[in-house]
């Protein structure tokens, strides 16, 4: 491929450069995100690495074209214009999330990565975003926790365990009575936790975070979880499927699932299912009537896809 390859596709703020046919370059949900944003719905700003830059990874024994760097770096500039921030800023920092996806849907993907581009000097900057420093500082132990193990492969029992210990010495019961200055000791815990098993601290540049997350997520394609779900010469992997085998890569902020059938008895009613900002656990589903009485604006949207995409099962 020439020097000229576009790697990266972004989507949001009222346009995208991708839509629904290029599932084979974007994966299923690169494409319908593209897709969504061309139609006007309120889609975050984010951006799409190509399948196609999997197999040249590979292919040049696991290094990047040099021409990758700044075209990611042009699309995180675009998303921060939108929101009115910028990766790595102190006052302003931008977040992101770094998630996999693939052609088809499928379990055993790579976990998806929040509340990346937090650092010791960042989450000083979102708490007084925020308002709330104990908000910042949970973010920042969960960011932690969440990177060390899905990127670092630092078992993530260590870091329950640390927290467990603490709270017992403090005597709580919830995770809730913790306070920021709770969090802040913890996050100490949870940094000697890494250095400990890597013999190098967590990474504090955002930049290092974020392509760490980016390598995690083609790195995948060849362990173990991806190996053992092979069939017919192919192998089903935490990003991109087609033939070769590819993975794509998909940056943006975070947001709720929606469904079009509830998903506890499969009847057609939409519900809302939130993803907790640790992404350990899902809180539950929010039926039609409450998403209507608080929304009403976006279920409209939510209803018109279906001219667009049929019955939708659900998107994120």
């Amino acid at each position: 491929m020439s020097g000229n390859t576009k790697w990266v596709y972004s989507f949001g703020a009222g346009g995208a450069e991708g839509d629904s046919s290029m599932r084979n370059l974007l994966g299923g949900k690169g494409a319908n995100l593209a897709e969504m944003a061309s139609l006007g719905l309120p889609v975050p700003p984010g951006f799409t690495i190509t399948t196609e830059l999997c197999s040249a990874f590979y292919a040049n024994d696991r290094q990047y074209p040099p021409e990758l760097r700044a075209q990611v770096d042009a699309a995180l500039e675009k998303i921060g214009e939108h929101v009115g921030m910028r990766f790595g800023d102190t006052a302003r920092p931008l977040l992101v999330s770094v998630r996999s996806g693939a052609r088809a849907s499928m379990p055993g993907m790579m976990d998806t990565v929040l509340n990346l581009g937090l650092n010791d000097d960042t989450v000083a900057g979102l708490a007084k975003l925020a308002g709330d420093e104990r908000f910042a500082y949970d973010s920042y132990r969960r960011f932690i926790q969440m990177y060390s193990d899905v990127v670092l492969e630092v078992d993530h029992h260590a870091f329950e365990e640390q927290l467990e210990t603490y709270k017992e010495e403090q005597d709580y019961f919830l995770d809730t009575e913790m306070t920021a200055e709770d969090w802040k000791t913890v996050i100490g815990g949870y940094k000697k936790v890494v250095e400990e098993a890597l013999g190098k601290p967590f990474p504090q540049d955002p930049q290092e975070q974020l392509w760490g997350a980016i390598s995690a997520v083609f790195g995948s394609w060849r362990n173990d979880r991806d190996r053992d779900r092979a069939f017919g010469g192919h192998h089903v992997t935490a990003g991109k499927y087609a033939s070769p085998t590819r993975h794509h890569v998909w940056i943006d902020d975070d947001g709720p699932v929606p469904f079009e059938r509830y998903v506890i008895d499969g009847l057609q009613k939409a519900g809302v299912g939130v993803l907790a900002k640790s992404h350990d656990q899902v809180i539950g589903l929010q039926r039609f009537e409450f998403a209507r009485r608080v929304r009403p604006a976006i279920l409209a949207d939510f209803h018109n896809l279906d001219g667009d995409f049929g019955l939708i099962d659900g998107f994120d």
